[in-house]
């Protein structure tokens, strides 16, 4: 009977050895695996980093394209305005009146009449347009100016006025007939 006790308990051990021999190799699978998983996980932040890297090059690289664009634009409308010649022009409507018109697709504001004392009498055709006040003129818009001069003071050849479009004064010249 210790023959057969001895035999079933080597039984169990070889049992118990197989056991244990499975378990450490599902455990060394397991380990490789996730040794795998870690190493596609470092190469996959690798990626990640190198793309936004990329990313952030590229948004560097936008942010120099639209100042250059907004410089660009800026240059452009400077040109325009060189070529559309001034905002505002004069014409000869009648004895002693004149349109004043905004030749541009932008309101131009008079901030002031800079020769208002070279005219004996000078009157827009609306009596909030006073000397006192600025003057809005819308695009294209034409207003009436009423120009009065006399032998000693004559209507001068041009209307000064500061606007807000022009850091320098406005030379607008007056018609004649």
């Amino acid at each position: 009977m210790a023959e057969w006790i001895s035999a079933i308990c080597a039984a169990l051990s070889l049992l118990g050895a197989g056991i244990a021999w499975y378990r450490s190799n599902l455990s060394a699978k397991a380990k490789q695996q996730a040794e795998e998983a870690r190493k596609k996980a470092e190469e996959q932040a690798q990626l990640a980093k190198r793309q936004v890297e990329a990313a952030e090059e590229q948004a560097d690289a936008a942010k120099e394209q639209a100042a250059e664009l907004s410089q660009q634009v800026a240059e452009l409308r400077e040109m325009r305005t060189l070529f559309q010649g001034p905002p505002l022009e004069m014409f000869l409507i009648g004895e002693n009146r004149w349109h004043l018109a905004n030749k541009r697709d932008e309101r131009v504001v008079i901030e002031e009449i800079v020769n208002a004392d070279d005219f004996i009498r000078l009157r827009f055709d609306a009596p909030e347009h006073t000397l006192e006040h600025t003057l809005e003129l819308a695009p294209y818009e034409a207003i009436e100016v009423v120009c009065v001069g006399a032998l000693g003071k004559p209507i001068p050849a041009t209307l000064i006025l500061r606007v807000n479009s022009h850091p320098d004064p406005l030379h607008v010249r007056i018609p004649r007939a």
